[in-house]
């Protein structure tokens, strides 16, 4: 025999937290159905007790509603904390579903709920709208590096830029809250910047170091170091005012140093000899057998 489906006013005059307890062995299409079917004054306070014990599934549910009816229903509930916590999701749902169907994309999965705002993954991504940056997206394989790291990262706080190299490569950019990352045709995947100030003091991807080329990586007892088409970023830290200290080296300075444990003690600068031949120097500190 076909189920029938749980009748909203009945379930209404019910005890909230059994009607609760029936709508949460709902399938999700099942739950948008019985909540879009019902008056928000039969489900008031059915809705209220769904969010303090389910708020995933609540905010799964009205990404599927209209804006209307979604509103409707938070605000049935006539409390200020309900308003605050669910207020802007009619709104963010809706753009994000216009910028999904903008962008031609297809395969939604259920809207979720950050500190930032809200996202939704598609085929081709993910959507995100908040107060702080309205509608952005991610694209691979920036994309699946935000989803590993999303607790860490906040929101995109722009959509891709397009960039290029002095190495004959091609990429993007994307700066979420606390991050800023790179993905290129010369890396395999997407990598965030240890130092976005120092990279941005050697001109960034269009200056002589390129796109970064790997994650952060341990530099023996002389800190970190992250390396880049052409060359790298060493970081470490120094007692006093100063903190943490970042110098970028040029690969070819790197080939000549690569057997022996260093770091750089100050920025490349540009000299001249006696005899007017042109170069550059920079400093380093070694690691020896009997110490520096």
């Amino acid at each position: 025999m076909t189920k029938q489906p749980l009748d909203p006013a009945s379930l209404g005059a019910l005890n909230p937290h059994t009607a609760v307890a029936r709508l949460q062995q709902l399938s999700h299409d099942e739950l948008v159905d019985f909540f879009a079917r019902a008056k928000p004054e039969d489900v008031g306070e059915i809705f209220e007790i769904f969010t303090e014990v389910g708020l995933a599934k609540i905010v799964a549910v009205l990404g599927d509603i209209n804006r209307r009816k979604a509103t409707e229903l938070i605000r049935a509930v006539g409390e200020d904390d309900c308003i605050a916590l669910l207020g802007n999701l009619p709104e963010a749902a809706e753009a994000i579903a216009r910028e999904a169907a903008r962008l031609g994309w297809a395969d939604a999965e259920p809207i979720e709920s950050f500190l930032e705002g809200y996202a939704r993954r598609y085929n081709n991504g993910h959507v995100f709208w908040s107060q702080l940056s309205g509608v952005t997206r991610t694209t691979p394989p920036i994309d699946s590096y935000w989803t590993e790291s999303a607790a860490d990262w906040g929101f995109p706080l722009e959509n891709q830029t397009a960039l290029t190299s002095p190495h004959a490569s091609t990429g993007v950019r994307q700066r979420f809250q606390s991050r800023t990352v790179y993905s290129s045709s010369s890396a395999r995947g997407a990598f965030y910047l240890t130092d976005a100030l120092c990279y941005e003091d050697e001109e960034g991807s269009r200056g002589w170091l390129g796109f970064p080329m790997s994650e952060r990586q341990r530099n023996g007892q002389f800190g970190t170091r992250q390396m880049f088409e052409g060359g790298a970023i060493y970081s470490f830290v120094v007692e006093g005012p100063e903190g943490l200290r970042s110098f970028a080296v040029r690969r070819e300075a790197l080939s000549v140093l690569d057997d022996q444990t260093f770091r750089p003690i100050s920025k490349e600068t540009s000299v001249a000899s006696s005899s007017g031949a042109e170069g550059t120097i920079q400093h380093f500190e070694f690691i020896l057998k009997h110490g520096y």
